[in-house]
């Protein structure tokens, strides 16, 4: 968690993010990831 936190925050910058909104994010992320692939 706090590992993906972090990257998160490096990727999207110094933005407050919420614990639900980052699980989206990461969701998002993986799913763009897996279909540029």
């Amino acid at each position: 968690m706090v590992e993906r936190s972090v990257h998160i925050g490096e990727v999207t910058g110094p933005i407050p993010v919420e614990p639900t909104q980052s699980i989206a994010v990461i969701r998002k992320i993986s799913k763009a990831i897996k279909s540029g692939d």
